[in-house]
C-alpha cells in the first residue's frame, strides 16, 4: 500500500507532500526497490524492519531517521520483510534550505537525522522527536483511514511547530534571509521554462552572472540548475508518453531519452513501459499521470 497525503495551505511553499508506504510480507523478490530523482529533498521515517542502500556494491544500513537530499540518479533500497515508512517531500525553498543547510554538497546524499540536528544544524528541529511520536501510534490493519488521519493530523502540527521555530531561530545575518532572489522563485522559473531552458536566459532574467547563479542554486539545492532541469524534463517527457503519446516533447532524440532514463531509473524506456516489480519506482510511474 502506497498513499500520498497534500500538505496544508500553510505548508505548501515547502512541503511538496507526504507519502507512506505499508506492507507486510514482502516476499525476497518484491524487496528491492529503485528511488528516482524526484527534484526533492526528504524526511524518511523508517517504522518497520531495517532496509538498506546499496551504492558502489556495498550495502549500508539506515538509520530510523534521515534526510536525503535531490537525487540525480537513480538509488538502489532493500527492505525486510515488512515495510512501514512515512516520507515528507521537501520543496527546494528557504525553510528547506535552512533544515537542510550544509557547507558539503548535499545532492545524492543520505544524512542521519541524529548527527546533523546535534552537530551542523543550529536552526534546524530534531525530526527523531517526530519519529518518536510516529512510532507510538499502533496500526490497525482494520482501522487504516483512522490511523493514516492521527499520522497526518501529529506530522501537520510538528512541521507547523518547526517551520516557526526555523524562522525564530534562523540567523539574520545568513544571506538567504535578505537575498532578493529566492530559491523557490528560481525552481519556479525553471518550471515555466522547461521546454526552452537555457542557464544564460535564466541569470540575465534574475540580473546576476551565470557563475553567481549556478553557484547560489548548487547550494542550495545540491545540483546544477541545468540538471535539476533536466530530471524535470524527464519526468514531464515519461507523462506524455505515459498518455499514449510517441512525442519527443523534451528530447532532442530517443538516445537522448534512453540516455536518461537509464541514469535516472536504472532501467530501459521499454523496461520501464512494462509492470514493475520495484515497489515504489512502479507507483511512480504508474501514476504519472494522476495527482492522488
Amino acid at each position: 500500500m502506497i498513499k500520498k497525503f497534500e500538505p496544508k495551505d500553510n505548508l505548501k511553499e515547502w512541503v511538496d507532500y507526504v507519502w507512506l508506504v505499508y506492507e507486510e510480507h514482502l516476499s525476497d523478490s518484491a524487496r528491492n526497490d529503485i528511488v528516482v530523482p524526484l527534484c526533492h529533498f526528504n524526511l524518511v521515517f523508517n517504522l518497520k524492519d531495517d532496509y538498506f542502500l546499496e551504492e558502489n556494491n556495498k550495502i549500508y544500513k539506515m538509520p530510523e531517521v534521515v534526510r536525503v537530499g535531490v537525487l540525480d540518479q537513480a538509488v538502489k533500497i532493500k527492505y525486510g520483510e515488512s515495510v512501514f515508512q512515512i516520507g515528507i517531500a521537501l520543496k527546494p525553498s528557504e525553510i528547506t534550505s535552512l533544515i537542510f543547510r550544509s557547507e558539503k554538497n548535499i545532492a545524492n546524499k543520505v544524512f542521519s537525522d541524529y548527527d546533523l540536528s546535534h552537530k551542523i544544524y543550529e536552526v534546524s528541529p530534531n525530526f527523531y522527536d517526530l519519529y518518536d511520536k510516529l512510532g507510538s501510534i499502533e496500526i490497525d490493519e482494520n482501522q487504516f483511514d483512522e490511523n493514516f488521519d492521527a499520522i497526518m493530523k501529529l506530522i501537520w502540527t510538528y512541521l507547523e511547530h518547526s517551520m516557526d521555530e526555523v524562522l525564530i531561530k534562523k540567523d539574520t545575518k545568513d544571506e538567504r534571509v535578505h537575498d532578493k532572489v529566492h530559491i523557490s522563485q528560481m525552481v519556479q522559473y525553471i518550471d515555466e521554462h522547461l521546454d526552452s531552458f537555457k542557464v544564460t536566459q535564466m541569470a540575465q532574467y534574475f540580473h546576476v552572472s551565470v557563475n553567481t547563479l549556478e553557484r547560489r542554486f548548487k547550494k542550495e539545492v545540491g545540483l546544477m540548475p541545468k540538471s535539476f532541469a533536466n530530471i524535470k524534463r524527464f519526468l514531464i517527457q515519461n507523462k506524455i508518453q505515459w498518455a499514449g503519446e510517441e512525442t519527443l516533447d523534451y528530447y532532442y532524440d530517443q538516445a537522448h531519452l534512453i540516455k536518461d532514463t537509464r541514469k535516472y531509473t536504472n532501467k530501459t524506456p521499454k523496461h520501464l513501459n512494462e509492470d514493475q516489480k520495484e515497489l515504489t519506482l512502479g507507483y511512480i510511474f504508474s501514476h504519472l499521470n494522476r495527482k492522488d
